[in-house]
């Protein structure tokens, strides 16, 4: 079993320490660590899902809550564990049917949150998840995902860029040569070049 060190370094804005256990499980299996230890676990996507429901998507605050819950009881009940504690392979299992699941994806956060239908529910959850957690792979580390260009180094993008040369413009040129920039990385040259 995997133990997760979310909210060690970073603290938590939203999820109690349980919540974000689970949560830390089910994006871990959404984007599994590779041998080179790019996954979601260490782009920090939990923190970014946190950072996210605490201030812009707080709308989805309910449908976290109850989700987290709800996943944790249905597994509780059908497996004898939560999901954070079940093997990866029951874990994947879970979500893999929580996908299969027909869902309406049109349906408002707070009609689902409310929704009496448990697999709707976790089945929306789910794709709320999953969705939140390519965008912490994958954004700009000052949102608080992509630690250390986690994602980015996965897919081979060389991150916010003022432009490209010719040369890295043309078919098959090799973008992980180019150094990889976060929009940060730009303010501070454009502060800098400013105070030139």
């Amino acid at each position: 079993m995997d133990k997760t060190r979310v909210g060690d370094a970073e603290g938590l804005m939203f999820f109690n320490m349980d919540e974000a256990r689970a949560l830390d499980a089910m994006t871990a299996r959404i984007v599994p660590s590779e041998p080179d230890g790019l996954g979601a676990r260490e782009a920090g996507v939990v923190a970014y899902i946190d950072r996210s429901v605490a201030g812009y998507f707080r709308d989805l605050q309910g449908i976290y809550r109850v989700g987290l819950q709800q996943l944790d009881d249905s597994c509780r009940a059908g497996r004898g564990r939560i999901f954070a504690d079940l093997l990866t392979a029951d874990q994947d299992d879970v979500l893999a049917s929580l996908d299969r699941a027909d869902t309406d994806l049109t349906m408002p956060a707070q009609a689902a949150a409310n929704a009496d239908g448990r697999d709707d529910l976790l089945a929306r959850f789910f794709a709320i998840v999953r969705e939140h957690t390519i965008q912490g792979m994958f954004c700009d580390p000052i949102y608080g995902g992509n630690r250390n260009f986690t994602g980015w180094k996965l897919i081979g993008f060389p991150g916010a860029q003022w432009g490209y040369s010719a040369d890295q413009m043309q078919e098959g040129f090799d973008a992980t040569t180019i150094p990889i920039l976060s929009l940060s990385d730009l303010q501070r040259t454009r502060t800098g070049s400013s105070n030139d």
